[in-house]
This record gives structure tokens, C-alpha cells and sequence, in this order.
């Protein structure tokens, strides 16, 4: 439920392509971003959990590539990828989440959480082209129904 709007400058001059691309390959980072967590958990669990050294360290990076890896696959590349590399930007503005009257938007949701579970050039992959479509896109994105 956004309104149309005429492209803005910025993103007739020049944006599309990039957030384009990066956003294509968002959930390739996410995945690269995944597998060298799970696989640096499981080698610090066999080397230094064995003495007891970084136990619950190792834990959280088999469960945070676990997640990153899962996020990735299952949500990043169909609802945000796909889109952003098909140039499909009204799919995008139209998936978000209902709070109320307020709409948040899906690709902002799994940018924080490849933040969170993830490291920082996972999730900004995803964050950078949701801002730049959310702040600076084809469309004004309404927040409120």
C-alpha cells in the first residue's frame, strides 16, 4: 500500500542498479556469512572446547551460522533477493509486517537480524538497498495504513 510517486532523481540517476545487484547477492553474503560461522564454531568446539577454553563462544557461532545460514536461504533469497535482482520493487514495498496501523518492513526485519546473528557485512547486504528503497526508491513507502 504505497502511494506512487515519480522515481526520484537520485534513483533515475543511478541507484537502481546498484541496490539492484547488492541486493541480489544478499543472500549469497548471508550464506558465505553462515557456513564461516558454523564452520569456525565446529573447529573452535573440536580445538579449544575440548580444554574448555570458549565453550559457549562456539556454541553461539554453530547456532548464529545455523541461523544465518536458514535466514539466507529460506526468507533473504525468495522474498528480498529475488525481487531486487528482477527489479521487482513494488513486491518489496507491499511485504511487510502489520503492527497496528504501522507496516514494517520485512527486508528491514532480516537485515537486523543477519545483524544480529550474523556479522556486520551480512546483514548490510540487506539493510543498505532496503534504506536507499525505503528512503530514496521508485515509490514513497507508507509506514501507516
Amino acid at each position: 500500500m504505497s502511494e506512487k510517486k515519480e522515481s526520484s532523481s537520485s534513483w533515475s540517476s543511478g541507484l537502481e542498479s546498484p541496490v539492484s545487484f547488492l541486493g541480489g547477492i544478499a543472500w549469497i553474503i548471508g550464506v558465505i556469512n553462515g557456513a564461516i560461522y558454523l564452520f569456525w564454531g565446529i573447529y573452535s568446539l573440536i580445538i579449544l572446547g575440548y580444554f574448555g577454553f570458549l565453550f559457549g563462544w562456539s556454541i553461539w557461532l554453530i547456532i548464529a551460522g545455523i541461523i544465518t545460514l536458514a535466514l539466507s536461504i529460506i526468507f533473504v533469497r525468495p522474498r528480498f533477493s529475488n525481487p531486487c535482482k528482477n527489479k521487482e520493487w513494488d513486491t518489496l514495498y507491499e511485504d511487510y509486517l502489520t503492527l497496528g496501523n504501522f507496516h514494517l518492513p520485512w527486508m528491514l526485519i532480516w537485515g537486523i537480524l543477519l545483524e544480529i546473528f550474523g556479522q556486520w557485512w551480512g546483514g548490510i547486504t540487506i539493510l543498505l538497498p532496503a534504506l536507499i528503497l525505503l528512503f530514496a526508491g521508485p515509490r514513497t513507502y507508507q509506514w501507516t495504513s
